[in-house]
């Protein structure tokens, strides 16, 4: 009997072994199975990132084509012409640019008066202006087209 006893002690004893075991066994094969998952997402970002990296390579490696560009739009100058000043009148509202075909700074209405010792042969430097019957010389650069303006001796 007491060999009995002992002996269901000891299977109880190793039960609980046991099933901590086959616990910690359970646990390991999921693991398992969340590494392998985690492999494949891993590789799936780096074949992500492979693929981003090349196109990079291909935008930076064309921006340094344009970039190196040795012929970039070539343009005709337009020839400078100096004379003496003369006064001009705009035929109707024009736009008044920052130099030779430059960008847009602003618009002037019809019948402005301007002076100018300066020109090309598309586009007249204003020297200065008249405001309130007041010449003022101009401060900045400022350019109009030959087509918007004539001379004031002439109309």
């Amino acid at each position: 009997m007491k060999f009995l006893l002992l002996l269901i002690f000891v299977l109880t004893a190793h039960a609980d072994d046991i099933e901590r075991i086959h616990s910690i066994v359970n646990d390991i094969t999921k693991l398992r199975m969340d590494y392998k998952k985690s492999q494949e997402r891993l590789h799936e970002c780096q074949q992500k990132v492979r693929t981003l990296e090349n196109q990079l390579k291909i935008a930076t490696s064309l921006s340094k084509i344009k970039d190196n560009n040795t012929f970039p739009k070539l343009k005709m100058r337009d020839k400078a012409i100096y004379k003496k000043a003369a006064t001009y009148r705009l035929k109707e509202n024009a736009s008044i640019y920052d130099s030779v075909d430059g960008e847009k700074i602003g618009e002037w209405t019809k019948g402005t008066s301007f002076t100018s010792t300066q020109r090309t042969q598309r586009f007249i430097l204003i020297t200065g202006y008249f405001e309130n019957r007041q010449w003022r010389k101009a401060h900045r650069s400022l350019w109009v087209r030959v087509e918007d303006a004539f001379k004031r001796d002439q109309k």
